[in-house]
């Protein structure tokens, strides 16, 4: 990620849900960026679950229990394109 905040979330009456959608609302406020992807350790992902809104959720065992690492995921670098109508000649 580009850009992200560790929160920490052991309520055990919030649903995942509700746990990633608070985190993703404090990011949003705090840093007004959108965040688009969080981090947790795989015991907490529920069955299923991918994403949540607009942030996509990954599974990480160096995330510990109950954190939640959210932020602004990388974009994928473009892979150069060839210049079209161009000749290529051998030396």
């Amino acid at each position: 990620m580009n850009f992200a905040m560790l929160w920490y979330d052991d309520d055990k009456k919030r649903t995942f849900e509700m746990k990633v959608g608070r985190a993703a609302e404090y990011h949003n406020q705090k840093y007004r960026r959108v965040a688009n992807c969080c981090h947790v350790h795989p015991t907490m992902l529920p069955p299923g679950v991918e994403k949540i809104g607009d942030v996509v959720i990954v599974a990480d065992k160096v995330i510990m229990v109950n954190c939640f690492w959210i932020g602004v995921a990388e974009e994928q670098p473009e892979s150069p394109k060839p210049e079209v109508g161009r000749d290529v000649k051998d030396d």
